[in-house]
């Protein structure tokens, strides 16, 4: 099953589709071409609009059509309103990127993995190019809590902190962030699915708090 498009990423394919100066913003900078609809871009859509070359953008962009009906929200300047029109059809995203031949999961793992072997490298302090999809992570229990907030900052995945020390590879760790980020969970069997939520769900369980002893003499 191919991986749904991210919504964010649909929403500027169609409005460059419809509005070729937006297309032309697109392809230089699609950072700043979300900024100018107000579309607020995951971490990871941010990522793989700048991993794909020009070219191949631009190939996505040509292919990719707007029913008569939605060209007018399209021509606007309000990402919401482009938004209301994709999420409001009830339908899944169209595999845009996989009908110009472009696999979304491999365009994924070409930005996950890197940044994934980037932070392992860094957290322990070894070289990136010795950390492979099968590298071992290693790293003191304090260690793990800076991990998990940087996964956090770069692909907005939240996880327990349990879960997270069964993923001590970068490929079980990049599979679980892939499969975790909303949007993308077309491959994700049902039950994995359902195993994420639950995990989603689960209040992360707080520290206990500091215990002080003092002397008996303090207290009198």
């Amino acid at each position: 099953m191919s991986t749904p498009l991210p919504r964010g990423i649909e929403v500027l394919l169609k409005k460059a589709s419809v509005d070729a100066e937006f297309r032309e913003l697109l392809l230089a900078d699609p950072n700043q071409a979300a900024a100018s609809i107000e579309l607020e871009l995951q971490p990871v859509e941010s990522a793989m609009l700048q991993t794909l070359p020009k070219e191949q953008l631009a190939t996505v962009v040509d292919r990719t059509e707007v029913p008569l009906s939605h060209r007018r929200a399209f021509l606007g300047t309000v990402a919401a309103t482009m938004l209301a029109f994709i999420t409001g059809s009830g339908q899944s995203p169209p595999h845009l990127l996989a009908q110009a031949g472009i696999s979304v999961r491999a365009v994924m793992e070409r930005t996950i993995i890197p940044k994934v072997q980037q932070l392992i490298a860094d957290t322990m302090e070894v070289e990136v190019a010795s950390v492979t999809p099968a590298t071992q992570i290693a790293i003191n229990e304090q260690a793990w809590f800076a991990f998990r907030r940087e996964i956090y900052r770069l692909f907005d995945v939240r996880m327990p902190l349990k879960t997270l020390k069964t993923l001590d590879t970068v490929k079980l760790l990049t599979d679980y962030v892939i499969d975790s980020l909303d949007g993308y969970g077309g491959i994700v069997s049902e039950p994995v699915r359902l195993q994420l939520e639950r995990v989603r769900q689960q209040p992360e369980p707080r520290p206990e708090p500091p215990v002080f002893s003092f002397g008996m003499d303090m207290l009198r």
